[in-house]
Protein backbone atom coordinates (compact mmCIF):
# COMPACT_ATOMS: atom_id res chain seq x y z
CA UNK A 1 0.00 0.00 0.00
CA UNK A 2 1.92 2.92 -1.40
CA UNK A 3 0.43 5.75 0.70
CA UNK A 4 0.08 3.91 3.99
CA UNK A 5 3.42 2.10 3.99
CA UNK A 6 5.55 5.21 4.77
CA UNK A 7 3.34 5.88 7.81
CA UNK A 8 3.69 2.30 9.02
CA UNK A 9 7.46 2.24 8.42
CA UNK A 10 8.15 5.52 10.22
CA UNK A 11 5.86 4.69 13.14
CA UNK A 12 7.60 1.34 13.54
CA UNK A 13 10.99 3.00 14.01
CA UNK A 14 9.60 5.69 16.31
CA UNK A 15 7.96 3.09 18.56
CA UNK A 16 10.95 0.73 18.45
CA UNK A 17 13.35 3.54 19.39
CA UNK A 18 11.02 4.50 22.24
CA UNK A 19 11.06 0.95 23.62
CA UNK A 20 14.88 1.01 23.55
CA UNK A 21 14.97 4.31 25.47
CA UNK A 22 12.47 2.97 27.99
CA UNK A 23 14.51 -0.21 28.51
CA UNK A 24 17.62 1.81 29.32
CA UNK A 25 15.67 4.09 31.68
CA UNK A 26 14.06 1.13 33.41
CA UNK A 27 17.40 -0.58 34.04
CA UNK A 28 18.98 2.58 35.47
CA UNK A 29 15.96 3.25 37.69
CA UNK A 30 15.66 -0.38 38.79
CA UNK A 31 19.35 -0.88 39.65
CA UNK A 32 20.41 2.53 40.98
CA UNK A 33 19.87 1.58 44.62
CA UNK A 34 22.04 -1.52 44.14
CA UNK A 35 24.74 -0.04 41.91
CA UNK A 36 26.20 3.24 43.17
CA UNK A 37 27.79 3.91 39.78
CA UNK A 38 24.35 4.58 38.29
CA UNK A 39 24.01 7.65 40.52
CA UNK A 40 27.17 9.22 39.09
CA UNK A 41 27.18 12.03 36.53
CA UNK A 42 27.67 9.87 33.41
CA UNK A 43 24.68 7.61 34.02
CA UNK A 44 22.58 10.50 35.32
CA UNK A 45 23.25 12.16 31.96
CA UNK A 46 22.42 8.96 30.06
CA UNK A 47 19.17 8.72 32.02
CA UNK A 48 18.28 12.34 31.23
CA UNK A 49 19.16 11.84 27.55
CA UNK A 50 16.95 8.76 27.22
CA UNK A 51 14.13 10.46 29.15
CA UNK A 52 14.38 13.40 26.74
CA UNK A 53 14.37 11.14 23.68
CA UNK A 54 11.44 9.09 24.96
CA UNK A 55 9.36 12.23 25.57
CA UNK A 56 10.15 13.64 22.13
CA UNK A 57 9.48 10.37 20.26
CA UNK A 58 6.22 9.71 22.09
CA UNK A 59 5.10 13.29 21.41
CA UNK A 60 5.65 12.67 17.69
CA UNK A 61 3.58 9.50 17.90
CA UNK A 62 0.71 10.66 20.13
CA UNK A 63 0.52 14.46 20.37
CA UNK A 64 -1.72 15.27 17.42
CA UNK A 65 -0.53 18.50 15.79
CA UNK A 66 -0.74 19.79 12.22
CA UNK A 67 3.05 19.80 12.03
CA UNK A 68 3.36 16.09 12.86
CA UNK A 69 3.89 14.02 9.72
CA UNK A 70 3.72 10.62 11.42
CA UNK A 71 1.17 10.49 14.19
CA UNK A 72 -1.02 7.55 15.19
CA UNK A 73 -4.04 9.63 16.21
CA UNK A 74 -3.92 11.73 13.04
CA UNK A 75 -3.58 8.55 10.97
CA UNK A 76 -6.57 6.98 12.73
CA UNK A 77 -8.67 10.06 11.94
CA UNK A 78 -7.58 9.94 8.30
CA UNK A 79 -8.51 6.26 8.11
CA UNK A 80 -11.96 6.86 9.62
CA UNK A 81 -12.53 9.73 7.18
CA UNK A 82 -11.88 7.26 4.33
CA UNK A 83 -8.73 9.06 3.15
CA UNK A 84 -7.12 5.68 2.46
CA UNK A 85 -10.29 3.78 1.57
CA UNK A 86 -9.51 3.09 -2.08
CA UNK A 87 -6.00 1.86 -1.30
CA UNK A 88 -7.30 -0.51 1.38
CA UNK A 89 -10.14 -1.78 -0.82
CA UNK A 90 -7.68 -2.56 -3.62
CA UNK A 91 -5.55 -4.46 -1.10
CA UNK A 92 -8.55 -6.49 0.12
CA UNK A 93 -9.57 -7.19 -3.47
CA UNK A 94 -6.18 -8.80 -4.11
CA UNK A 95 -6.78 -11.11 -1.15
CA UNK A 96 -10.35 -12.00 -2.09
CA UNK A 97 -12.28 -10.52 -5.04
CA UNK A 98 -15.69 -11.03 -3.40
CA UNK A 99 -17.47 -7.66 -2.89
CA UNK A 100 -19.05 -8.99 0.31
CA UNK A 101 -15.63 -9.95 1.68
CA UNK A 102 -14.11 -6.60 0.75
CA UNK A 103 -16.86 -4.45 2.28
CA UNK A 104 -17.22 -6.57 5.42
CA UNK A 105 -13.47 -6.48 6.13
CA UNK A 106 -13.17 -2.77 5.47
CA UNK A 107 -16.09 -1.95 7.77
CA UNK A 108 -14.65 -4.15 10.53
CA UNK A 109 -11.22 -2.60 10.09
CA UNK A 110 -12.58 0.95 10.42
CA UNK A 111 -14.56 -0.11 13.49
CA UNK A 112 -11.34 -1.37 15.07
CA UNK A 113 -9.63 1.94 14.28
CA UNK A 114 -12.53 3.77 15.96
CA UNK A 115 -11.91 1.64 19.05
CA UNK A 116 -8.32 2.89 19.12
CA UNK A 117 -9.56 6.49 19.24
CA UNK A 118 -12.05 5.57 21.94
CA UNK A 119 -9.21 4.26 24.10
CA UNK A 120 -7.27 7.50 23.59
CA UNK A 121 -9.78 9.19 25.91
CA UNK A 122 -8.47 7.09 28.78
CA UNK A 123 -4.96 8.50 28.38
CA UNK A 124 -5.76 12.08 27.30
CA UNK A 125 -4.50 13.54 30.59
CA UNK A 126 -1.20 11.72 30.23
CA UNK A 127 -0.86 12.87 26.61
CA UNK A 128 -1.50 16.44 27.80
CA UNK A 129 1.38 16.11 30.29
CA UNK A 130 3.55 14.78 27.45
CA UNK A 131 2.58 17.72 25.24
CA UNK A 132 3.31 20.23 28.01
CA UNK A 133 6.75 18.73 28.66
CA UNK A 134 7.63 18.84 24.97
CA UNK A 135 6.26 22.35 24.37
CA UNK A 136 7.34 24.05 27.59
CA UNK A 137 10.66 22.33 28.27
CA UNK A 138 12.24 20.21 25.56
CA UNK A 139 11.39 22.42 22.57
CA UNK A 140 12.48 25.70 24.19
CA UNK A 141 15.44 27.28 25.94
CA UNK A 142 13.24 29.58 28.05
CA UNK A 143 11.48 26.60 29.61
CA UNK A 144 9.06 26.57 32.51
CA UNK A 145 10.57 25.17 35.69
CA UNK A 146 7.25 24.30 37.33
CA UNK A 147 6.21 21.52 34.99
CA UNK A 148 4.53 18.26 35.88
CA UNK A 149 6.82 15.74 34.18
CA UNK A 150 5.63 12.26 33.28
CA UNK A 151 6.63 9.37 35.49
CA UNK A 152 8.33 6.30 34.10
CA UNK A 153 5.06 4.42 34.63
CA UNK A 154 3.13 7.00 32.57
CA UNK A 155 5.69 6.86 29.78
CA UNK A 156 5.33 3.06 29.68
CA UNK A 157 1.54 3.48 29.60
CA UNK A 158 1.82 5.68 26.49
CA UNK A 159 4.36 3.34 24.94
CA UNK A 160 2.12 0.31 25.42
CA UNK A 161 -0.79 2.22 23.88
CA UNK A 162 1.32 3.18 20.86
CA UNK A 163 2.28 -0.48 20.32
CA UNK A 164 -1.37 -1.55 20.68
CA UNK A 165 -2.57 1.12 18.23
CA UNK A 166 0.12 0.19 15.69
CA UNK A 167 -0.91 -3.45 15.85
CA UNK A 168 -4.49 -2.46 15.12
CA UNK A 169 -3.97 -0.03 12.25
CA UNK A 170 -1.21 -2.09 10.60
CA UNK A 171 -1.41 -5.53 12.16
CA UNK A 172 -5.06 -6.11 11.39
CA UNK A 173 -4.54 -5.18 7.75
CA UNK A 174 -1.66 -7.59 7.22
CA UNK A 175 -2.61 -10.16 9.84
CA UNK A 176 0.76 -9.70 11.57
CA UNK A 177 1.45 -8.60 15.12
CA UNK A 178 4.65 -6.66 15.84
CA UNK A 179 6.33 -7.44 19.15
CA UNK A 180 8.35 -4.33 19.96
CA UNK A 181 9.84 -5.95 23.07
CA UNK A 182 11.43 -8.79 21.08
CA UNK A 183 15.18 -8.69 21.43
CA UNK A 184 15.19 -6.05 24.17
CA UNK A 185 16.32 -8.60 26.76
CA UNK A 186 19.69 -8.76 24.98
CA UNK A 187 19.73 -5.01 24.32
CA UNK A 188 20.83 -3.83 27.71
CA UNK A 189 23.35 -1.47 29.25
CA UNK A 190 24.01 -3.88 32.11
CA UNK A 191 27.06 -5.29 30.32
CA UNK A 192 28.39 -1.76 29.89
CA UNK A 193 27.81 -1.03 33.58
CA UNK A 194 29.55 -4.24 34.65
CA UNK A 195 32.55 -3.55 32.38
CA UNK A 196 32.92 -0.06 33.81
CA UNK A 197 32.71 -1.49 37.34
CA UNK A 198 35.44 -4.02 36.53
CA UNK A 199 37.62 -1.28 35.08
CA UNK A 200 37.20 0.90 38.16
CA UNK A 201 38.00 -1.99 40.48
CA UNK A 202 41.36 -2.47 38.72
CA UNK A 203 42.47 1.11 39.32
Amino acid sequence: MEKLKPHFDDLFYLIQDSFISYQILFIIDDKKTQIELLNKDFFRFIGYQQFFMLNIQLAKILDCKKSQKRNIIKLCNDLINDNYKQEILIYYKKLQPSITYINKNYEQYIENVREVLTKVRGINKVIKKLSDARNKVYAHTDFEVNINFLTLHELKQLLDFAAYAYNVIRGELYGIKTDFTKGLVDLTILDVIQNIQRGLSLE
